[in-house]
């Protein structure tokens, strides 16, 4: 049976964190009066990390799936050593039973819109309607702009270049794609002889549907397929992503939409001993293309180390009106996965 810290099953730290959470979401609730108990914790999953142990994945998303959280997310970066964000989540789907299964993000114009949707429907199926897809154009930039939110030129786009796949046009192919998945979730046939793509996903009309980038017009125009919007930040950017979640709300407001939307905020942690070495580590390998100087400038921009300011960072992106922070391990060892659930499972809404 897997074991976790000190021994514990995960059986075990499952009640722990329950008891925890139960208790925090009443410490919340007398902070200054103010309640961020509906906001609730995700993770990613470690599956992003250079020379991350494939076998860690499984291990991580069972330990997670027994504690305080309600998501497990990975991304997609090709010109990286990630592991495929579709495979990833297979094998936390495996492991797990409860949490959900994040794409963040999937870069959309770099694939074949029919093969995208039979992937995500199959993933939707086989985890039991478990599948949050997160969608981008994607603008992944080759230098320290890439914390800037700027769209970089198409050029300046290696993703594109190692697929390959056209960089030119990929806003507009980006809708389209959305429109044509949405087509084959409904069942409809996709050719001249009435074939159609299967399986069904679990949930009517294909996975629920998230938003992933930074541009203000993007995100506005989101609104009319997506069921809510994931900011990133590496530092994080708070400013950004406040903004970013107003600019999507008063855009739903517009559209009529009903209900909420989902909100996403998700960055970069390290916790422990070893969060700034490992921080500038995981900086060094994972943007390879930075110098000594770079990375160390980089590492040195995210705040998101230390348990004080994991916990500000939470609360004030609940007051943000974030549903659900996600943060994303920078490294690769379960520890880390129990420290996050010690400093911000007595915040969150998870179980």
């Amino acid at each position: 049976m897997l074991r976790g810290r000190a021994g514990r099953t995960t059986k075990e730290r499952g009640r722990r964190a329950s008891r925890r959470h139960q208790r925090g979401i009443l410490d919340v609730r007398r902070r200054g009066g103010q309640s961020v108990s509906a906001t609730r914790l995700g993770v990613g999953l470690p599956s992003m990390i250079p020379g991350a142990d494939p076998t860690l994945i499984a291990r991580w998303a069972e330990r997670a799936d027994a504690g305080p959280f309600e998501c497990l997310a990975t991304g997609e970066l090709l010109t990286s050593q990630a592991y495929d964000p579709f495979v990833a989540l297979s094998v936390a789907a495996a492991m797990t039973q409860r949490v959900r299964l994040l794409t963040n993000i999937l870069v959309l114009p770099l694939h074949h819109a029919g093969i995208v949707a039979k992937q995500a429907a199959s993933l939707d199926a086989v985890s039991g309607g478990r599948l949050w897809l997160g969608l981008g154009v994607g603008a992944r930039k080759p230098a320290l702009s890439h914390a800037a939110g700027q769209a970089p030129p198409d050029a300046d786009l290696p993703d594109f270049t190692a697929a390959p796949a056209h960089a030119a046009g990929r806003y507009e192919r980006f809708g389209e794609q959305i429109a044509f998945m949405q087509q084959i979730w409904r069942g409809d046939p996709v050719t001249e002889s009435g074939l159609r793509v299967g399986p069904p996903p679990a949930r009517a009309g294909g996975p629920e549907l998230l938003f992933g980038g930074y541009a203000p017009r993007l995100i506005s125009n989101a609104v009319s397929w997506a069921e809510g919007l994931t900011a990133f930040g590496l530092a994080p950017d708070l400013e950004r992503m406040t903004r970013d979640f107003e600019l999507f709300r008063n855009a739903w407001k517009r559209a009529d939409r009903k209900g909420k939307p989902r909100l996403l905020a998700t960055f970069f942690f390290a916790l422990g001993p070893a969060a700034e070495s490992g921080t500038r580590d995981y900086l060094r390998r994972h943007y390879d293309h930075l110098n000594a100087k770079q990375s160390a400038h980089f590492a040195a921009s995210i705040s998101t180390t230390h348990p004080s300011r994991l916990r500000e960072v939470f609360g004030r992106l609940a007051d943000a009106g974030a549903t659900d922070v996600i943060p994303v391990p920078m490294i690769a060892d379960l520890e880390q996965l129990d420290r996050l659930a010690d400093v911000l499972g007595p915040m969150s809404d998870a179980l």
